[in-house]
């Protein structure tokens, strides 16, 4: 079988437990932490949701990507759809799970609802409508209901139809479906195939938000022939919206029907596009915009990546896969299933799920431990060239004559004199960046607040009443969404903004210390050790987030912590909690929520963001201090003292440090071996090119 996205995952996985072993193997990591890191990578799943109308495709693409097979059936209506959860086992199985009593007898209320009663709440009579075909369906399973209805039941993979298909025996009943099937490639996967989000059965459709709140990546179908009409609008503007933004692929399929009727591929992206921009219009969402330059829309041919991977005895064998197999070849001109492949596009969007794969899991799954690994090599490495450094002066020191130790001793009480006045006055000018820059942005933090909260209270007063639901939600979401996007922009660019400019006041530091120390200090071998000093001290000094415009949990009453707790990790954005969580009643509770809203934005107060920047400052002096005068200065200065007062023990010293600098030479020599090594092996798996000697070393 061809290398798809889920075997480069994979390897590339593999690749980093190679790493980690070579870690364990250097006594870089303790077994407990190798193996804590190993359990995490191994476990921890990767999630695709798959979303889209009924028709589009979904089906069969599921089938190309994952079984190369035609396995999942096509469901001919989103009311009998089950959400399918498909994953690795070691044998093929399902795992069916059944509506419980509660689930089954609302559903029972809803089918036996009039909807001549509903006619003015289309999404109650469609959720009236699909209770009643549920119900229906479940005539000729009369007899099990009752003994099915809250339970999960084991099952063969070959009764998957009966589960997941439209007249399947157990359809009206299934909540939803696990599918365990032995392909190496799905270890530590897991694809969701969502039945829809109008659900007659509430828990369903939260549990479909849930995966797809989770998935490292949605990708999103929609017909090439029907490019993004009502339906797709609301599921990607009122559905997905209520999930969070930034991860979503937008597939255009059956792009070949359309391509063999005269559009070319250019006309139907553009097609698409524009109809995405008007509804980004018609709903005033600029978020679907950003999510669309972010990641473009991409044609695909889910039937014909499927059946370039079927076997062509098994396509002969039925006349419509014989018929569209030919057009196939006809309408493209070409004579072979690779070719086909390579038409139906399936490759680059293979691609285009890896890279948002690998740019969001990657921080967590792979990159944070493998940074932590790096960081404590790094870290040896800084501790050697300390000791290296300490030990070299020592040995500088005992060897300079009785009669110059008085004069060495002068230059380093006026090299450390010197570095004071300059860290002084590298204070100083951090003081006065720091608040400059602290001044902009909680003056423009106070301003966006100020401006979101006023729109807050206005759609209060001028929606609450008079619009629906959807739209007062809509509104509602829509303003904290830009609240949210641009507070994280705005500091993103405050964080970058500001650190380059403490990294330029602490370079010019650097320059003159380097100075100092060339002319006090001029016999003494520092060079390593103060590249260590540059390369601590001008990393990112400044961080500000979301959290920084909340105050400290114990200065919280209860009802303020009560209401961070409704925000959640969102923050900003999850005060859109402070009205879903209460829709039903949101005609009584205006005031209540006008008043909670205050309360919220009360508790926003960008002094946080003064607080952290000046903290961050201190600690920078702080770790100048500690780095060139207590772990510098202070012990060449103490060392010559000792030196001056104990002249008798000169020889014994002078042995045992040289003895010492051997050693520490050998152990330094040691670890840049490592680090060299382990920078091989990051490198394999970091640009997800593994040689072909490693890829038989991991299947062996």
């Amino acid at each position: 079988m061809n290398s798809n996205i889920f075997q480069d995952i994979q390897n590339k996985r593999n690749q980093f437990k190679k790493y980690a072993q070579r870690a364990l193997e250097n006594k870089w990591i303790t077994e407990e932490s190798f193996n804590e890191i190993i359990h995490k990578v191994e476990n921890d799943k990767l999630t695709i949701g798959v979303i889209g109308q009924m028709k589009c495709g979904k089906s069969t693409f599921l089938n190309a990507l994952i079984f190369q097979d035609e396995i999942l059936p096509a469901a001919t209506t989103p009311m009998t759809a089950s959400l399918s959860v498909i994953t690795y086992g070691e044998k093929k199985k399902l795992e069916v799970e059944f509506y419980t009593i509660n689930e089954w007898e609302e559903l029972k209320y809803q089918a036996s609802r009039s909807l001549e009663d509903v006619n003015q709440d289309p999404n109650l009579k469609s959720k009236i409508k699909a209770a009643k075909e549920i119900v229906s369906k479940s005539i000729i399973i009369q007899n099990e209901i009752e003994r099915l209805l809250g339970t999960i039941k084991q099952d063969s993979f070959e009764n998957l139809i009966e589960y997941v298909g439209a007249d399947g025996k157990y359809i009206a009943i299934t909540k939803a479906v696990k599918i365990f099937y032995p392909s190496d490639y799905l270890k530590g996967v897991e694809i969701v195939d969502t039945p829809g989000f109008n659900d007659p059965v509430v828990s369903r459709e939260e549990r479909t938000k849930d995966f797809l709140n989770k998935a490292d990546v949605v990708v999103m179908l929609l017909y090439a022939g029907r490019p993004f009409d009502a339906t797709d609008k609301d599921i990607i503007f009122n559905k997905v919206r209520s999930i969070g933004m930034g991860k979503i692929l937008i597939g255009i399929n059956k792009y070949d029907v359309c391509y063999t009727q005269g559009e070319t591929t250019k006309d139907i992206i553009s097609n698409v596009k524009n109809e995405l921009q008007k509804a980004c219009k018609e709903y005033q969402s600029s978020s679907i915009i950003e999510l669309i330059e972010e990641h473009e829309p991409l044609l695909i041919s889910a039937n014909m990546a499927l059946m370039s991977k079927l076997p062509i005895s098994k396509i002969t064998q039925d006349k419509d896969l014989e018929f569209y197999y030919n057009k196939a070849l006809n309408n493209f001109e070409i004579t072979s299933q690779s070719e086909m492949f390579e038409k139906s596009l399936m490759k680059e969007f293979e691609e285009a799920i890896k890279n948002i794969i690998e740019n969001s899991k990657d921080e967590v799954l792979i990159r944070k431990p493998k940074n932590q690994i790096k960081q404590i090599g790094e870290n040896k490495n800084d501790e050697l060239v300390k000791e290296l450094t300490e030990v070299s002066n020592n040995l500088k020191i005992l060897e300079t004559p009785d009669d110059e130790l008085q004069e060495l001793l002068k230059s380093s009480e006026k090299a450390k004199k010197r570095i004071e006045r300059k860290i002084e006055n590298l204070e100083i000018d951090l003081v006065e960046v720091l608040q400059k820059n602290i001044k902009k942005i909680t003056y423009d933090t106070d301003d966006s607040l100020a401006a979101s909260q006023k729109k807050i209270l206005t759609i209060f007063d001028d929606t609450f009443i008079l619009a629906s639901e959807d739209k007062f939600k809509s509104k509602f979401n829509y303003e904290f969404e830009n609240l949210e996007r641009k507070t994280k922009r705005d500091f993103g660019n405050f964080n970058d903004q500001i650190n380059l400019v403490i990294k330029k006041e602490i370079n010019d530091f650097l320059y003159d210390i380097e100075d100092v120390v060339e002319k006090y200090l001029e016999d003494f071998d520092i060079k390593d050790y103060f590249g260590r000093i540059k390369k601590e001290l001008l990393g990112d000094v400044v961080n500000i987030t979301i959290n920084d415009l909340f105050p400290p949990s114990e200065k919280l009453s209860e009802e303020e912590s009560s209401l961070i707790a409704e925000i959640g990790e969102g923050i900003l954005i999850g005060l859109g909690t402070l009205v879903t969580l209460g829709i039903p009643t949101l005609l009584t509770r205006k005031d209540d929520f006008r008043r909670r809203a205050n309360s919220v934005f009360s508790l926003l107060d960008t002094k946080g963001i003064g607080l952290n920047v000046k903290g961050n400052g201190n600690r920078v002096i702080e770790n100048v201090k500690k780095l060139l005068l207590d772990d510098l200065i202070t012990p060449i200065e103490q060392k010559i003292s000792d030196t001056i007062a104990n002249k008798s023990n000169k020889e014994n010293e002078l042995k045992s440090n040289k003895e010492k600098l051997e050693e520490l030479k050998s152990a330094k020599s040691l670890i840049g071996t490592q680090i060299e090594e382990m920078k091989v092996l990051e490198s394999q798996f970091s640009t997800g090119k593994l040689l072909k000697k490693e890829l038989e070393d991991i299947t062996n």
